[in-house]
């Protein structure tokens, strides 16, 4: 398999989990999840390309994962008890 393909396909896999996530939680919970794929093409491209990470792009990375801790935690979703019916 071509090296895009599988790409390709990991990305359009990844969509789907994102899709799929939307039923279990928020999007203001999700949304956020998807800054993940930005990250792993910032460390996997370098891998590819034979490049080598920056100062800029390792901030870049701190960034992103602190915005997104930050809006899952703060995002005010409570979690509701569910009772089983007797």
């Amino acid at each position: 398999m071509q090296l895009w393909a599988a790409g390709l396909v990991v990305f359009i896999v990844g969509n789907l989990g994102g899709f799929v996530a939307l039923r279990f939680a928020p999007q203001s919970l999700t949304a956020p999840l998807g800054s993940i794929s930005l990250i792993s093409n910032v460390i996997i491209a370098p891998l590819v390309n034979k490049e080598v990470l920056g100062k800029w792009d390792l901030a870049g990375i701190f960034f992103i994962v602190a915005g997104s801790v930050i809006v899952v935690v703060f995002s005010g979703i409570v979690a509701q008890g569910k009772r089983m019916a007797k």
